[in-house]
């Protein structure tokens, strides 16, 4: 206290701190954030109405639920313990999407080259090359021709990325730098998977967290409809249809997502045999038993069996999924 000067009481000091915190809130606050009116987004909102398109789930039920298919900007994973075709749905989309002339980026982590492209050629051509190249009826001269076919039926629009060890952003990156040298929108990618994306630390649980949470960010920054592959722990029973308690970063994953699959086999009652020990059971081949969750549109959860044919093409089944369980 200045000589001369009556000491400040407590209730002025408090007064006074109260008044320079609020106007300095007040000064930081109106300096960064913009605030509009609802309505001021209008125009945006109709500019991306009408020039974004859907990708198809390839099951009607899906996709009239979703309001036409995966939306741009959001993120799926796909659940399911290992063998539950998760990266033959992906590729199924992304077949259609190149037929629709819609581009795709897929980040193959775990498949080998040789496998991918063997099952593009089957899905596409219903070639299967590395077979008939080892029984003579594709030789070194009919490559040329093989490639022909596959463009014009794919048309260019399929896209791959053999890097692993990727983040969120890196993959972000690939997208817009593809998208830079082709000139279009790449409208769906996947992410096979997420255990093949860079490790934070030791710790799988965080990683798959961290990864689906800026996977999200990368998907609505880019516009793109965002898959991801997503396994299960080993305790996941393979016919159990609702797979996402078992995934490895548990409800996080859940938490990141706007919609999600879940994968699982289909019991082939006619030749397992219950009264062994242990029992002998079996799966129907080429099955998968899918049940979508939507959480961002409707909130709905549909069941659906889809066959996979020696092709590799995916189709719908008309059965009652309950006449499976």
């Amino acid at each position: 206290v200045f000589k001369g000067y009556d000491q400040m009481t407590e209730f002025e000091q408090r007064t006074f701190i109260n008044q320079a915190f609020k106007y300095t809130r007040l000064k930081k606050t109106t300096e960064h954030v913009n605030a509009k009116k609802v309505t001021d987004y209008a125009m945006q909102v109709y500019d991306y109405a009408f020039n974004s398109k859907y990708v198809s789930t390839l099951v009607d039920e899906f996709d009239e639920d979703l309001g036409g298919g995966f939306v741009c900007g959001n993120m799926y994973p796909l659940i399911g313990r290992g063998g539950t075709m998760k990266s033959i749905v992906i590729q199924n989309y992304f077949y259609d999407c190149a037929v629709k002339k819609l581009d795709s980026m897929y980040f193959n982590q775990e498949m080998s080259i040789n496998e991918y492209f063997k099952r593009q050629c089957l899905i596409a051509l219903e070639i299967d090359f590395i077979r008939q190249v080892k029984d003579g009826l594709i030789k070194k001269e009919d490559v040329g021709n093989i490639i022909r076919e596959m463009e014009e039926v794919t048309g260019g629009y399929c896209h791959i990325s053999n890097k692993t060890d990727l983040t969120p952003s890196e993959i972000g990156d690939i997208i817009k730098r593809k998208e830079d040298e082709i000139g279009r929108k790449i409208f769906i990618s996947g992410v096979d998977s997420l255990s093949g994306m860079k490790m934070i630390g030791s710790d799988e649980v965080a990683t798959v967290v961290h990864n689906t949470k800026y996977l999200k960010e990368e998907a609505k920054k880019l516009d793109t409809a965002m898959l991801v592959v997503a396994h299960t722990r080993n305790d996941c029973p393979i016919t159990a249809r609702d797979t996402s308690p078992y995934t490895r970063a548990g409800s996080k994953t859940i938490d990141n997502c706007d919609g999600y699959m879940c994968l699982s086999k289909v019991i082939d009652r006619e030749n397992s045999y219950f009264d062994t020990s242990p029992p002998d059971i079996r799966y129907l081949p080429g099955v998968v038993y899918m049940r979508f969750v939507n959480k961002r549109e409707s909130g709905n959860t549909i069941d659906k069996v889809l066959q996979v044919n020696d092709s590799l093409r995916l189709f719908p089944l008309s059965d009652e999924p309950q006449s499976y369980n």
